[in-house]
């Protein structure tokens, strides 16, 4: 049986904070008007999942379809927080723009995306570069790890516009 807005609507209603909760529930085990769903600890980030009919779904992707209608491909998480499902966090994204939106990388060199520091420099120096269409694009060399940084944000927001993941500059 598909998943519809309809059934999806029938089942739980939607608070301001992201959560579903049980409207007409179908199992003993769920209790009307209990937050829907459990968190599920992943190594690719936490996220809520419930069952609908039997089968698995994460919880932003139903809360995708109560509001939209419709389940694309992809949904992104635009603040990086998987278990925030409110839906002003959620956008439909395609498998470019969501590789855009992805966060530094753990043990990189710098603490900004896009920027790192050149090897064995004495001087401290640090570039930048940023990926867009399978091309990388260099930006310069910079004396400190901020200007790389800024360099890196003006780039991705002219190559990625709304799913340009900056660099937050301390």
């Amino acid at each position: 049986m598909e998943i519809t807005q309809e059934l999806v609507k029938y089942l739980f209603d939607y608070r301001k904070d992201g959560y579903l909760i049980n409207k007409n529930p179908k199992t003993r085990r769920c209790k009307r008007g209990a937050i829907a769903g459990c968190l599920s600890k992943r190594n690719d980030g936490d996220r809520w999942i419930l069952y609908i009919n039997g089968r698995l779904y994460f919880r932003y992707r139903i809360i995708f379809l109560y509001h939209n209608g419709y389940l694309p491909k992809l949904i992104d998480h635009k603040n990086h927080i998987t278990t925030d499902d409110r839906i002003e966090n959620l956008r439909a994204a395609t498998d470019t723009q969501n590789v855009r939106n992805r966060t530094s990388a753990k043990g990189s060199s710098s603490q900004y995306l896009g920027v790192s520091a050149i090897p064995k420099s004495k001087k401290n120096k640090f570039f930048s570069r940023v990926r867009s269409n399978g091309i990388t694009i260099h930006l310069g060399c910079f004396d400190s790890e901020r200007d790389a940084a800024l360099a890196y944000n003006k780039k991705a927001i002219e190559l990625h516009g709304e799913f340009a993941n900056l660099n937050r500059i301390k």
